[in-house]
């Protein structure tokens, strides 16, 4: 399969924000890691669309 990305639909006017938006709705879609959130960005956002954070739970004993 090919994909020509000129053939792209615009998304508010701008072919870059909807492959961004195309991103990050593929990314919403793969299978969640366990203790995780996913996150989306806004513009200006450096490249980053989204991402994952994984949180790690943690349980002391005695204080220490």
């Amino acid at each position: 399969m090919s994909i020509n990305w000129s053939d792209l639909r615009p998304l508010n006017g701008s072919q870059r924000i909807a492959f961004e938006e195309l991103c990050s709705q593929l990314a919403r879609y793969e299978s969640i890691p366990k203790n995780s959130l996913f996150i989306r960005k806004g513009s200006p956002d450096a490249g980053v669309e989204c991402y994952w954070k994984r949180y790690q739970m943690v349980m002391k004993v005695d204080g220490r």
